[in-house]
Parts: C-alpha cells; sequence; structure tokens
C-alpha cells in the first residue's frame, strides 16, 4: 500500500515537472535536483498518509531499501500481506512493477 501510494504520488508531481524547460548546465542540476526532491517529497507523504492510518510507522530509509531492491527485481522484503481478501502475491508485484516504470518513464521525461 505504501509503495503503491509513492509510486502514485511520484509519478504525479514528475509528470508535473516534464513542462518545465531546462536551459543550461547550471538550470539542469536545478532540474535534477527537482526531480529527486519530487521523488522524496512523494516518499515522505505516502510515510504520513500510512501513519495516520496505522498507528506503526515505517522507516523511510527501510522503504528507500525495498524501493531500490524493487528496482532491481529483488522483492523479497516486499510485505504482500496475509489477508486473504487481497489479491495474490503475483498479481500485487505485477502491480508494483507497472507502477516502478510509470514512475521511471516520468522520471525520464520529467529529465528531458
Amino acid at each position: 500500500k505504501i509503495l503503491l501510494g509513492y509510486f502514485r504520488l511520484a509519478t504525479e508531481r514528475l509528470q508535473n515537472l516534464s513542462c518545465v524547460n531546462v536551459d543550461g548546465p547550471a538550470d539542469l542540476s536545478s532540474h535534477r535536483s527537482l526531480i529527486v526532491n519530487a521523488q522524496l517529497s512523494s516518499l515522505e507523504d505516502a510515510l504520513s498518509g500510512n501513519s495516520h492510518a496505522n498507528s506503526s510507522s515505517i522507516d523511510r530509509d527501510a522503504v528507500q531499501n525495498v524501493l531500490r531492491e524493487i528496482g532491481l527485481g529483488d522483492f523479497s522484503h516486499v510485505d504482500f500481506g496475509s489477508n486473504s481478501e487481497t489479491i495474490d502475491e503475483g498479481e500485487q508485484r505485477e502491480k508494483l512493477i507497472d507502477a516502478m516504470d510509470e514512475t521511471n518513464e516520468a522520471a525520464r521525461v520529467a529529465f528531458f
């Protein structure tokens, strides 16, 4: 839930950045910072939304590590939940991959 929330927020913010014009190397560096800040603020907002829904807080660094692992194709630290009403793990994994791909594409478009 947190990961999908992060990907949704990050994609929206990155798509908004793709409309910004970049002129020269100094502006490019500034634009790169905007992209990173959009991703970090999306993570903070996703975690904040989760902490309001649950009493337990989740460490930002732990989530960042899981995001890196997902990017490498490692889903071993993703908690897919054990609720029998949820969709199966394979479907959840596919949703995460699709969301990650969409966010990565939005980042590429925002960068150029």
